[in-house]
């Protein structure tokens, strides 16, 4: 009677095994992929600066110098550190110098004081990252000597975010 009962047990358990076998399963499997990019940006309240030396200029060691243009920027960077360079878009004329001082976000370098920029591209902040919208400001200064010519100049400064 043993064996029987044995048997059959081992029978139902076989038939519900080879069940589940036979049954399909109602599982679905979704493989979930995601990319986190590096974001680097930098905003500038403006978009031109307008320098008149005759109205705001003054004379200090034969040199023409314009008040400061303060602007704000927002800046924002993860992942990889980057550093922010500042290029003209070509020279300025001979006597004439633009000039910006910046305030660095939390964490990262600026040059102290005012610097020179020009039509080589120059790094104004470096060690940026893990930045989230900060809100700094700049500067931008004009000088002129007495050789400079009597003109009228446009030109772009190009800011670029890159990898330290």
């Amino acid at each position: 009677m043993r064996r029987l009962l044995l048997l059959i047990l081992t029978l139902i358990l076989f038939v519900c095994s080879l069940n589940a076998l036979i049954t399909p399963r109602h599982e679905w499997y979704l493989n979930v992929n995601f990319n986190i990019p590096e974001v680097s940006y930098i905003q500038i309240n403006g978009t031109s600066l307008n320098f008149d030396v005759r109205f705001r200029g003054f004379t200090h060691n034969n040199m023409w110098q314009v008040n400061n243009i303060p602007m704000t920027y927002m800046i924002s960077v993860n992942g990889s550190p980057k550093r922010l360079i500042a290029q003209l878009s070509e020279e300025m004329p001979s006597g004439i110098e633009l000039s910006m001082r910046i305030t660095a976000p939390d964490g990262a370098y600026a040059s102290p004081g005012f610097m020179e920029i020009t039509s080589t591209p120059r790094d104004v902040l470096n060690y940026l990252q893990n930045i989230h919208n900060q809100h700094r400001t700049m500067e931008f200064q004009l000088t002129a000597n007495n050789d400079a010519p009597v003109t009228t100049v446009h030109r772009t400064i190009t800011f670029t975010l890159m990898d330290e």
